[in-house]
């Protein structure tokens, strides 16, 4: 189940597709516990990290499914 904080995130990370960590840095500054959110999404396999040029957060296919179905 995901809180208030992760769902934000996730929905974020979906109408986008690839969100550079510096976006959501300043997307939840005041909201907080986006570390805690982000280590979930992952854990649950709905987001994936990837590094190249900096950090940034993208979809993966299981959580465009999630996404999709239950409208989140």
């Amino acid at each position: 189940m995901m809180g208030d904080v992760e769902k934000q995130i996730f929905d974020m990370i979906c109408k986008q597709h690839l969100v550079n960590r510096k976006e959501l840095v300043s997307r939840f500054k005041a909201t907080g516990g986006l570390e805690t959110g982000l280590s979930k999404l992952i854990d649950m396999g709905l987001i994936s990290k990837v590094e190249s040029l900096g950090t940034c957060y993208v979809v993966t296919q299981k959580g465009i499914r999630t996404f999709e179905n239950d409208g989140i």
